[in-house]
């Protein structure tokens, strides 16, 4: 019986200390798991800073951009005389700000409405004994004593300059500059109307042609 105690007892010792070595060796385990889940988060968390850091910085830089631009914009249209213009065969702008600005270029014509001004059939194509060319424009909110001019160019050359100052203010208004054959020889090629408000171009010119008469 004394030898069945004394190798119970030591097989109780040899396990005591297997268990301690096996939770020693765990225990390291989870410690190594441990510290490179760390490491990987800390990763983790240093890639997620640093995208951040890079949108943070794109965003700046967009923004910067914009900023660069909108001063640009600023400096060639100053805020206090809004020049805003589009071009339409017919459809007004949407949406127009209240108290806002804003020119439509409606084309070129032979005639405009006795009644409104307003164009009454675009036409791109003329000939030399056409009687009149107009060039017409709608503006909006516009108010008395902004400078309107055109200048017609023949094959990319100024051929004809014309102004005038509004009278009166105007939520909408149909307006046009015209030129006749006595004003300015219509020769074949290819010609342009450039509009202008307060010195600045309302945009590109209209393009049109003049065409030799059918023989």
């Amino acid at each position: 019986m004394a030898v069945v105690a004394a190798f119970l007892a030591a097989c109780s010792s040899i396990s005591s200390a297997d268990m301690e070595a096996t939770l020693r060796a765990e225990r390291d385990g989870y410690i190594l798991e441990a510290t490179a889940l760390r490491a990987t988060t800390e990763a983790d968390a240093l890639r997620i800073a640093g995208t951040a850091v890079a949108a943070q910085t794109h965003v700046a830089n967009q923004n910067a951009i914009n900023a660069a631009l909108l001063g640009t914009v600023r400096a060639v249209v100053p805020p206090t005389r809004q020049v805003i213009a589009a071009f339409s065969g017919a459809a007004t702008p949407e949406p127009i700000n209240q108290g806002e600005r804003w020119f439509v270029k409606t084309g070129m014509a032979t005639a405009v409405n006795e009644s409104d001004g307003c164009i009454v059939a675009p036409e791109i194509e003329f000939t030399p004994s056409t009687p009149r060319i107009y060039a017409t424009f709608q503006a909006f909110n516009i108010q008395s004593g902004t400078p309107l001019s055109i200048t017609w160019l023949y094959e990319g050359q100024p051929r004809h300059q014309e102004s005038f100052t509004t009278q009166s203010n105007a939520s909408r208004i149909c307006l046009w500059f015209y030129i006749e054959p006595s004003m300015v020889e219509f020769t074949p090629g290819s010609w342009a109307a450039q509009l202008y408000a307060d010195g600045f171009a309302l945009g590109q010119p209209m393009t049109f042609s003049i065409v030799p008469e059918a023989s």
